[in-house]
């Protein structure tokens, strides 16, 4: 971690940990209450999609890569409105916190995708924004991580703590 104390645009909080599986910082002490380690696996085995290109999280992705130049960005995050704090949620829920979540980035550059593990799949939406951006957008739909895409980096997870402040 950088000696500023930031990662990727999120403040490094006091008791900040790396998650035991690899290439994922969990932020906040209450991170490791929320993001189980079963969370924290599933995100891991899930294939992270968007207009084609595919990404795994500890996983380089020449397609990422590309998509992420076609978008004028050097780095972009996965983000999804499903499944709040980590629950399932009727498929309308999730559908209509989903088009809220579209809305909500309708002037950032965007690309429509999903996540998919075995036997389920999600939207997600890939934005062309930094990771501090992305993590506010994420807390507003109560979630509980995202996925940063880098170019010629590994895709990695950023665990989040709750927000204090009603969004």
């Amino acid at each position: 971690m950088p000696d500023s104390g930031r990662e990727g645009g999120l403040p490094s909080l006091t008791g900040a940990t790396h998650c035991p599986y690899g290439s994922s910082q969990l932020v906040g002490p209450e991170s490791r209450a929320l993001l189980t380690p079963r969370l924290a696996a599933a995100f891991h085995r899930t294939e992270y999609e968007a207009a084609g290109a595919v990404s795994r999280i500890g996983h380089r992705s020449p397609a990422i890569d590309a998509l992420l130049r076609g978008l004028g960005a050097r780095q972009a995050v996965f983000v999804t409105a499903w499944n709040a704090w980590g629950r399932r949620r009727p498929r309308r829920w999730n559908e209509r916190m989903q088009a809220r979540l579209r809305e909500a980035v309708r002037r950032l550059a965007v690309a429509e995708g999903h996540g998919r593990g075995k036997g389920w799949s999600e939207a997600h939406l890939l934005i062309a924004v930094p990771p501090g951006r992305a993590a506010v957008i994420a807390r507003r739909f109560r979630q509980l991580g995202i996925v940063v895409a880098t170019v010629r980096g590994r895709a990695r997870l950023i665990a989040l703590a709750p927000s204090l402040r009603r969004l």
